[in-house]
């Protein structure tokens, strides 16, 4: 095997642009520990940093058998180790090509000490190299492919005819090359674009030839280099081919692409943690949507219905939740959802359409708290929002509870101002001890026209009229000193806008 070796690369570029890869050129850095049949180095002496005379002086010292002086030529020591290093690179013949006055001293003193021949234009000059076999060629590419000298690896890959295997090498050179461009080159991109394409080509050319762990290596780097450019999409494709499913599924994610890569972690190995992270992403994701085909995905990343429920429930996905309800037929969980969010009409009426005993007792009690939140005090007298008149005629067909029936009317009266009502619904309150609807019952008694009839009323009526003045002050007093606090009588006096109700206007006391 044989090799030409230069200095620096620089030489190496501009000698492999002369000689169009006729040879093998290595760099004195490339070629540290590395053997080879024949040598050649080219320009040593004319690229080097030490002068004609320091050079000179090496010869001169010798010719007078004198000893040489270090520290006035230190530059020379440097200069003498790399010259060992060219040297020692070949295990038969060294050949030392130089057409500079800086190699005339050393080419002297060299022949002097037969320690070379010099050879001009006119002499026979042993041949450099021998023929080598595929196999020793294949060898030497080998090693140079492990050094990272993927030029030469492709040179020699070639001589041993393994032409895929050159494409391999010209890859990596290319990918090497990639990599030394600054991250915001314009021409970056483009360049690790060319490199996965590279490598995915030769991806398909070894499945064709049945390299399994060639194939599988190829479109890793197709990965990797599509992944530096941020091609996502690509990148997991090409995982995937390379039988790395975390990865794949990772890149699909990164590319939005939830679909693809919850197929992966649903049909290969994935990593738990990138699985369950992946998971919880899609469905968000799906959830977000809204529409009843992405629930129905979202639902089936959970394990259970009730796992899933509680998903839409944690991330407040409220009105995902109905929608998904509605399209399996749970109308009492639907209603209840309803409920929860403030829509009593819309969760009465589905409660309505559930058969279960349960959901009538919900439909009774959600109709109640509804009428309950729509009619506030002084406000609502005489006059009710459209909304708590709907609520009443909904009543009208409800099956209401005892206790629920009992409230609404009272509401009802409120709402109308029936006088006679309203003071059978104070007496039953003070009865019960409930303070809030007493106070709302004989203030909107106050206020039906029932004190009116004061002046002309017989003894009796009178008598029960300041009766109930009496009470009321009561109440009055009750609500003040203990009651005013309590959230129920906030929101009957419009103090906390209660759910269902507008709440884009305050209410009026």
């Amino acid at each position: 095997m044989k090799v030409i070796i230069v200095r620096d690369e620089d030489t190496a570029a501009k000698l492999r642009d002369e000689i169009k890869q006729t040879a093998i050129v290595l760099t004195l850095y490339e070629s540290k520990g590395m053997e080879f049949d024949d040598v050649l180095l080219y320009n040593f002496f004319a690229d080097s940093s030490a002068t004609e005379a320091n050079w000179r002086a090496l010869f001169q010292a010798h010719k007078e058998s004198r000893a040489f002086d270090v520290r006035r030529h230190a530059i020379l020591q440097s200069e003498l180790k790399s010259f060992y290093v060219g040297l020692t690179r070949a295990k038969r013949q060294v050949w030392i090509w130089d057409h500079s006055d800086e190699a005339r001293a050393m080419e002297t003193l060299l022949v002097t000490l037969e320690l070379a021949e010099s050879h001009g234009s006119d002499k026979e000059v042993l041949q450099f190299g021998v023929s080598n076999t595929v196999g020793e060629w294949a060898k030497q590419a080998q090693t140079y492919f492990s050094k990272s000298l993927f030029s030469e690896a492709g040179f020699c890959f070639r001589k041993a005819e393994m032409t895929w295997w050159a494409d391999v090498a010209l890859a990596y050179g290319q990918r090497q090359a990639a990599l030394r461009l600054p991250e915001k080159h314009s021409e970056r991109t483009n360049a690790f674009s060319k490199v996965a394409s590279e490598f995915d080509r030769l991806a398909r050319q070894a499945q064709k030839r049945e390299y399994p762990e060639n194939l599988r290596l190829m479109f890793v780097n197709a990965a990797e280099s599509y992944v530096v450019i941020s091609d996502h999409v690509q990148a997991a494709k090409s995982f995937l081919k390379a039988q790395k499913p975390t990865e794949a599924a990772y890149y699909f994610r990164l590319a939005g692409l939830f679909d693809q890569a919850v197929k992966v972690v649903r049909h290969f190995p994935v990593d738990p943690v990138v699985a369950e992270n992946i998971k919880y992403a899609a469905m968000v994701v799906y959830t977000r949507k809204r529409d009843l085909p992405s629930l129905q995905k979202a639902r089936k990343l959970c394990e259970t219905q009730d796992q899933f429920f509680e998903f839409l429930r944690d991330h407040g996905f409220e009105d995902q939740r109905i929608t998904f309800l509605d399209s399996i037929s749970d109308h009492e969980e639907v209603a209840q959802a309803l409920w929860d969010n403030g829509d009593h009409m819309a969760a009465v009426h589905r409660f309505r359409r559930s058969s279960t005993s349960s959901s009538r007792r919900k439909a009774s009690r959600c109709l109640s708290e509804a009428i309950s939140a729509n009619v506030f005090f002084a406000k609502s007298y005489g006059d009710p929002s459209s909304l708590a008149s709907q609520l009443f005629e909904l009543a009208k067909d409800t099956l209401l509870s005892s206790y629920d029936r009992t409230e609404i009317t009272l509401f009802r009266a409120v709402a109308t101002l029936n006088s006679a009502d309203l003071k059978l619904h104070s007496q039953r309150c003070i009865d019960a001890q409930d303070t809030r609807g007493a106070f709302l019952a004989l203030d909107a008694w106050t206020q039906s026209g029932a004190l009116s009839a004061l002046e002309k009323a017989e003894d009796q009526d009178a008598a029960e009229i300041l009766s109930l003045c009496h009470k009321f002050s009561m109440a009055v007093k009750t609500v003040i000193r203990a009651h005013f606090d309590d959230p129920e009588f906030q929101r009957m006096f419009g103090i906390a806008s209660p759910q269902g109700a507008d709440s884009s206007q305050p209410h009026e006391i």
